[in-house]
């Protein structure tokens, strides 16, 4: 990121009188603050829950209160509050004359 502020300083920014050449390294800080602040902020709100959920799923899955399938099943379904879990895998399936756990 600090190689885009020493182009903007070094490449746009012309040659001139130094109180101009001053005043427009000034913005260019500023505005080279401000982006940063601004995808920091943006890492913080989206980048890191997504991350956070995705480390909390694979946690779940391998302690084994979760199953891939099982999540799979749940889109699938759409509307499976449990998401996932191993018990929710378990349905009733009729074979012949009585209902067999599956």
């Amino acid at each position: 990121m600090r190689s885009v502020l020493v182009w903007i300083v070094f490449g746009i920014i012309p040659e001139g009188p130094w109180l101009l050449r001053y005043i427009f390294m000034t913005c260019a800080f500023a505005g080279y603050f401000a982006l940063v602040t601004y995808l920091s902020v943006l890492w913080r709100d989206i980048i890191d829950p997504a991350c956070a959920a995705a480390t909390q799923f694979i946690e779940s899955v391998m302690v084994g209160k979760k199953t891939i399938a099982g999540v799979l099943l749940g889109f699938l379904r759409r509307g499976n509050s449990d998401s996932g879990s191993i018990d929710s895998e378990k349905q009733d399936v009729k074979v012949g004359n009585g209902a067999v756990q599956v």
